[in-house]
């Protein structure tokens, strides 16, 4: 009896650890940390703005993406999942370093993030198409220390 009690508490600590972990990669968000674009001739100024308290890692494995998508689904509540669907990744920066302001909490974050440039392909926007901005930035919380990544998409008009 001592056993099975046991292993149901094991069972329960793993999948709460795993349903915590699949909410926090698949984007849950806690808007500490928001994504801006704004075009302006062809390039693209992604602003990451991050809550007081809260510092974007220096050295973390940011990625921004540039996909495109049919116009009709541009204001959809569940773009990430068209996105993965009918979406066309058109540009992927992996490992983006980020410069800013260092946190005083910690060296090791940003508590300001400069913003960062993309230059567009030519000819992505058309009539038909929709251009989508979509980050993973990872941050940290110095009061509750804890480390989470945020998945942001912002379409571009």
């Amino acid at each position: 009896m001592r056993n099975r009690k046991s292993l149901f508490a094991l069972v329960a600590l793993v999948t709460l650890a795993l349903f915590t972990g699949i909410i926090f990669s698949y984007g849950f968000s806690t808007g500490s940390v928001t994504l801006d674009v704004v075009k302006d001739d062809g390039k693209v100024k992604a602003k990451i703005s991050v809550k007081k308290g809260y510092g974007v890692q220096k050295d973390g494995p940011h990625e921004i993406s540039v996909y495109t998508i049919d116009k009709k689904y541009a204001k959809a509540k569940n773009l990430g999942e068209i996105l993965n669907e009918k979406g066309k990744l058109v540009q992927k920066f992996e490992s983006v370093k980020f410069s800013g302001k260092t946190a005083e909490e910690d060296k090791k974050y940003f508590s300001k993030v400069k913003p960062y440039l993309i230059t567009l392909e030519e000819g992505i926007q058309t009539d038909n198409t929709a251009v989508v901005i979509s980050a993973r930035i990872y941050y940290c919380s110095f009061k509750d220390n804890f480390c989470s990544v945020e998945s942001l998409r912002e379409v571009l008009d």
